[in-house]
């Protein structure tokens, strides 16, 4: 005679009853899926853990190390730079090209062992360009910011300014993939700077040279219990712990005419290139810098062939800059690889990040203008500790 249990309910003897939902063949119950990293950690903000004020002069100051308070895990480092106190009389005050941001030089960001992360950028202008383009927030120009103040210039003008830009650990906020550990205060991460010369900020200084003031803030997550209240399990580090991104900068020689320039930062998931095209005294150029058309190449296979005016208009479709207040850059252009879940920088799902091994040959060509004198390759690469796709 068949099992009642085994038959009940079915349309045939002897047929076995379907395994319930939520339980294993053989009746054993499956592990619950763990609740999301970041649905039991919390948002935690620290500082300043740094308040240095620094008189610009003649000459370059330094800085630091300063190490960063250990906490949890962390996401970014805030620097919110204020240049007070000036004062002119009599002076047309003028600024460089770059200001505000390189009134802050030599910048890195390094980890407990003293290998960089973020830099060593010669100008803060690097970090100004990876807030900008980096794809880390949602409103991301650092000229918006209701903290920044252009450089006072003009007849009797301060020189005053004041910034704010991160310094970048995390690498997509959803999930916190790259949020480094950070609870270790014996071993720390550690940022230096130097503040720069008077001459590297304006072209023209106030009488009364300004103090910068600057401030570092820890943004990073709390470590989060095993458990939710509930009592369902939930991740505790966030996913592929270890996974590490870095930005890196080099500078080519840019002559001219016709060039290849091979791009050495290879070996890991590249997620993002800029490119500044300068003249011989460092000044960005505005059009006649850059190739137009620009070929960037990946083992010898062409993977983009375009002018200027369709690389802007990638970039306005990643960052919606170009319109309104927020512009773009003279001189700087993006290759962006993490755009996939909905086409805004940022909204990535890695699935288009770039594989390279230290044998992969990158190279950036075409035909540079008669100004060009060298290019800036800021490089945003990506060393996993596993899978770090979302699936």
């Amino acid at each position: 005679m068949p099992n009642p249990t085994a038959t009940s309910g079915t349309a045939g003897s002897g047929t076995a009853v379907a395994p319930q939902p939520g339980h294993a063949k053989g009746g054993n119950a499956a592990p619950p899926p763990l609740a999301p990293f970041t649905s039991g950690a919390h948002e935690h903000v620290e500082g300043p853990f740094s308040d240095v004020s620094t008189q610009i002069g003649a000459s370059a100051v330094a800085v630091g190390p300063v190490s960063v308070p250990a906490y949890g895990y962390l996401r970014d480092i805030i620097l919110h730079v204020a240049a007070t106190g000036g004062a002119d009389s009599g002076e047309t005050v003028a600024a460089v090209g770059d200001a505000p941001w390189c009134a802050l030089q030599n910048i890195q960001f390094t980890d407990v062992n003293g290998a960089p992360i973020v830099g060593p950028f010669t100008s803060a202008y690097a970090l100004y360009l990876i807030n900008k383009y980096g794809g880390y927030q949602w409103s991301a120009d650092p000229n918006l910011s209701p903290s920044f103040s252009a450089v006072a210039v003009g007849s009797n003008a301060s020189g005053n300014f004041s910034f704010l830009i991160r310094i970048p650990a995390e690498i997509v906020s959803r999930d916190a993939l790259g949020a480094l550990p950070n609870q270790n205060a014996a071993s720390t991460y550690k940022i230096q700077y130097t503040v720069a010369a008077s001459s590297s900020i304006y072209s023209t200084p106030p009488d009364t040279l300004p103090i910068v003031r600057v401030r570092m803030y820890l943004e990073a997550w709390s470590q989060p219990l095993p458990t939710t209240p509930q009592g369902m399990p939930q991740a505790t580090v966030p996913p592929a712990l270890g996974t590490t991104q870095y930005w890196s900068m080099f500078n080519s020689p840019a002559a001219s005419g016709q060039q290849t320039i091979l791009l050495p930062r290879v070996g890991n998931l590249i997620r993002r290139l800029i490119f500044v095209s300068r003249d011989s005294s460092g000044v960005r150029l505005s059009s006649n810098g850059f190739p137009d058309p620009a070929t960037f190449l990946w083992d010898t296979r062409i993977l983009l062939q375009a002018s200027q005016a369709v690389f802007k208009e990638w970039m306005f479709n990643w960052y919606g800059y170009g319109l309104g207040s927020s512009s773009l850059d003279n001189g700087v252009f993006v290759i962006d690889f993490a755009h996939d879940l909905t086409g805004k920088a940022g909204e990535e799902l890695r699935d288009q990040y770039l594989p390279t091994t230290q044998a992969t040959r990158l190279e950036l060509q075409g035909v540079f203008g008669s100004s060009s004198s060298s290019l800036d390759v800021i490089t945003n690469d990506i060393a996993p500790t596993g899978d770090i796709q979302v699936h």
